[in-house]
């Protein structure tokens, strides 16, 4: 008989990763050759933490999948059943109508701001329509979208959720077939996405083990709850059909300075530092708003831990375009964490051939007459050949792999080229020591040292707000008769705080207000003046 699920609540810095990897290579020896052992997480970037982690350990063997959430939807639910079952849909007038999804599949990033777009030029009146109208219009569009097999990312785990939901079929057919079942970061499994996991876990053909904290859930907008209580992490922790282990206390990772500083946020455990640096401050105020100077202090006054190994600096912001400024001086790498991508590099060029060409792998060889060897031939040419510009990538694209470029579903030939870059840069440059992208994509990963800015008081209030009913309770809007969602920005700063192992500096693009002033000397911050600009030598 299975043993029940287990969900292991762990901090930042705890190494709750570190140990589900050998909970991983426990569970190898059992694993039944014709099953499957799943581990998934949230980002690209933690996927491939934990392939490294388990490759420096043992040969992952062909029935190990190691993927993000919806490579792993897409593979096991999404794309082999689908369209073998179509969802029954019974709408108000009792009509009975299906849900189906095309054979022939292109997932795709639904930009918001063409989206909008698309649907005001479609749409007559559309400004004079009501909130619930414009809804109703987005989601019907979106579905005809998905009939013809030109899936949202977005659509990804409802999808996935009403398949197994609806069809018992399905549902054991998972359970024969996958046998262990990890999830790294729960914290920020939707209710869709945790669907799935109740409905393999009800199945009883699947070894469950799922690891997360609740203080770092900073997905408030995609996951549909309006009480912090009702994340599903929470919900499994109150559960009596779940194993619960919440005993480890210890951060591997932060120093103790700032282990004291990120317990003053922290609502649901209060951590304990494995070791403590010599300066016994840890955590620095650096009182400029120049972005510019702001750079120059934080990377003059690391310099003292350069010699660390695996020494890196972390550039963090709200937007991952936060430090675009100074990025080429400051010789920035921008961290690729986006969870809808695959994980090899081969895969990825081929994502940005279907970007670019509008349609999926399959349909490209019939409009070329290749076969699949000779399209990923064309992916690695692609990826051999260096660019010094984008009409130079246009020009190899469109007359030497004889390719044809579409501006279908919004594809953006810039961007695609800029992923190829920074792809090319990120796989390439293995000695780096600068990175730089939003706090959201820094989850799971750590520097020796990390600046975290914020663009506004307000912002940098809410990072600082030690009011643990304000971290978690529902927020009102003026008259307090609307309610809307409790807000992940207070979480924000701790996700962004605990990356940091040795020092942890924090600036504002705004003046300092008296109220953040004070909010940081009770925090034992200390704050810093900036260089001088023209005193100390350029840093870049």
């Amino acid at each position: 008989m299975k043993s029940k699920p287990k969900l292991v609540i762990a901090g930042a810095g705890n190494g709750k990763t570190t140990n589900m990897v050998e909970k991983i290579i426990e569970s190898i020896p059992y694993l039944e050759p014709h099953r499957f052992l799943v581990a998934i997480t949230y980002t690209n970037a933690a996927t491939d933490s934990i392939k490294d982690k388990l490759s420096q350990r043992i040969k992952i063997p062909p029935n190990v999948f190691v993927g993000t959430t919806f490579a792993f939807f897409n593979k096991f639910l999404v794309i082999p059943y689908a369209t073998l079952f179509p969802k029954i849909i019974r709408d108000k007038d009792g009509k009975i109508r299906k849900k189906t999804v095309a054979l022939d599949k292109i997932f795709f990033d639904l930009d918001d701001k063409k989206l909008l777009e698309k649907l005001k030029s479609e749409t007559t009146n559309w400004n004079k329509k009501s909130k619930l109208e414009k809804r109703k219009i987005e989601q019907n569009f979106i579905n005809s979208l998905v009939k013809k097999g030109k899936i949202p990312f977005d659509k990804i785990a409802s999808i996935a959720s009403y398949l197994i939901v609806d069809n018992k079929v399905i549902k054991n057919i998972i359970g024969l077939r996958i046998q262990y079942l990890f999830v790294d970061e729960f914290q920020d499994a939707s209710n869709q996405q945790f669907l799935v996991f109740e409905e393999m876990r009800k199945g009883k053909g699947t070894q469950i083990y799922l690891v997360g904290d609740a203080e770092q859930y900073i997905s408030n907008w995609s996951i549909g709850c309006k009480k912090f209580e009702d994340i599903p992490i929470i919900k499994v922790k109150n559960k009596k059909s779940y194993l619960i282990d919440s005993d480890n206390r210890i951060n591997h990772r932060s120093s103790d300075q700032i282990i004291q500083f990120i317990n003053n946020f922290n609502t649901q455990q209060q951590q304990e530092a494995h070791f403590s640096t010599i300066d016994k401050k840890g955590v620095f105020y650096i009182n400029q708003t120049d972005l510019k100077l702001i750079t120059e202090t934080f990377k003059d006054k690391t310099s003292v831990w350069e010699r660390e190994d695996k020494f890196k600096r972390f550039y963090l912001g709200y937007e991952n375009k936060q430090f675009d400024s100074v990025s080429n001086h400051l010789g920035l790498m921008k961290i690729s964490n986006d969870s809808k991508k695959s994980h090899s590099s081969l895969s990825e060029i081929l994502h940005i051939i279907s970007k670019l060409s509008g349609c999926n792998q399959k349909q490209i060889c019939e409009k070329y007459n290749l076969n699949i060897v000779q399209l990923r031939t064309y992916a690695i040419k692609l990826w051999k050949q260096n660019f010094d510009s984008f009409e130079e990538f246009i020009r190899f694209y469109t007359v030497d792999l004889n390719l044809e470029i579409t501006d279908e579903n919004g594809v953006d030939a810039i961007k695609q080229f800029e992923l190829l870059q920074e792809l090319k840069q990120h796989t390439t440059n293995t000695n780096h020591t600068e990175y730089t992208t939003s706090i959201h994509k820094s989850k799971g990963l750590e520097a020796t040292c990390v600046l975290v800015v914020a663009q506004t008081n307000d912002e940098l209030a809410k990072w600082l707000e030690k009011d643990h009913k304000k971290r978690t309770s529902i927020q009102y809007k003026k008259g307090g008769k609307e309610i809307k969602a409790f807000e992940d920005n207070y979480r924000l700063g701790f996700v962004a705080f605990s990356r940091a192992k040795m020092a942890l500096y924090i600036a504002c693009l705004q003046d300092l207000t008296d109220e953040n002033i004070a909010k940081l000397l009770k925090l034992g911050v200390e704050i810093i003046p900036p260089l001088k600009q023209g005193i100390q030598q350029p840093l870049f």
